[in-house]
């Protein structure tokens, strides 16, 4: 990207609240892997999943989050 474009770029920040259950849920997934790396992995994708599906219903998707899923296993 060249230095003129780059000035037209303004940097977009938006603030996604993550509640407690959100935060549960991620530990919840953690907890089934048995490598650690991996599980901070799952915990932050998790984490993750939320952020996205807060922003894309503040853009007026419709999501199915609340449906339940299985926690993915170790593999």
């Amino acid at each position: 990207m060249t230095s003129t474009i780059k000035s037209y770029i303004k940097p977009l920040t938006f603030r996604v609240p993550l509640a407690l259950a959100a935060h549960r849920r991620a530990k919840e997934f953690q907890q089934h892997q048995a490598n650690l790396t991996k599980a901070k992995q799952v915990y932050f994708n998790t984490l993750a999943v939320y952020a996205v599906n807060f922003y894309l219903r503040c853009m007026g998707f419709e999501t199915n989050l609340a449906s339940p899923r299985e926690a993915p296993r170790s593999t």
